[in-house]
């Protein structure tokens, strides 16, 4: 039997923090493994991908949610009473509604709805002189999107709620400072934690 690959790194936290999403990918294809040993916040960890991996993650024998992320990561990146932290029925209920979601009818309801706030807008932008595409993109997608949810956001809602949303999702995007910077400052109304 092969030993664990090492990340030759003292520690990795500020890797992890700067690349949060591709971190553990990029360093399993350069150590050419799907599992390798480094330190996160000093701590001897063990890092994995890969389908064995998950399956190992979703053994509810071998792991618990509850309590697993820090409090801050709970509060701002997963949501107080989000799925990623709930185990047992309530986490299978509460995934089960998401999964719901993703059938193959709903997505293509999901399609629909784009496809519809795409023509309304285009009709729309005939008018105008001046389009700021991405933002305008950025409307249409929130408006379909609601729609689909069954929750139609007003016209007068729909900016706002737009530049809220997108603004939490960019921050959520750069997790580690997302998390660090919540400590000191709460997204603003509107952002769905």
């Amino acid at each position: 039997m092969s030993s664990m690959p090492r990340d030759p790194a003292f520690d990795s936290t500020l890797a992890l923090l700067n690349d949060p999403y591709r971190f553990i990918g990029n360093r399993c294809k350069r150590l050419k493994s799907n599992l390798f040993q480094t330190r996160l916040l000093l701590q001897p960890t063990i890092c994995m991908t890969g389908a064995e991996a998950a399956e190992l993650f979703y053994d509810s024998r071998r792991f618990t949610r509850i309590g697993a992320a820090p409090e801050p990561v709970r509060a701002t990146l997963f949501g107080k009473g989000g799925v990623q932290g709930l185990d047992g029925h309530p986490h299978q209920h509460r995934k089960a509604m998401f999964l719901s979601l993703l059938t193959p009818q709903r997505v293509e309801h999901l399609a629909d709805e784009v496809a519809a706030a795409w023509s309304e807008a285009t009709g729309h932008w005939q008018q105008q002189t001046k389009i700021v595409l991405y933002e305008a993109v950025q409307q249409l997608l929130t408006q379909a999107v609601c729609r689909w949810a069954g929750a139609p956001m007003p016209p007068v809602e729909l900016p706002l709620r737009t530049a809220n949303w997108c603004r939490c999702s960019m921050k959520r995007d750069r997790c580690g400072t997302f998390v660090r910077a919540s400590r000191d400052q709460r997204p603003s109304s509107g952002c769905p934690a």
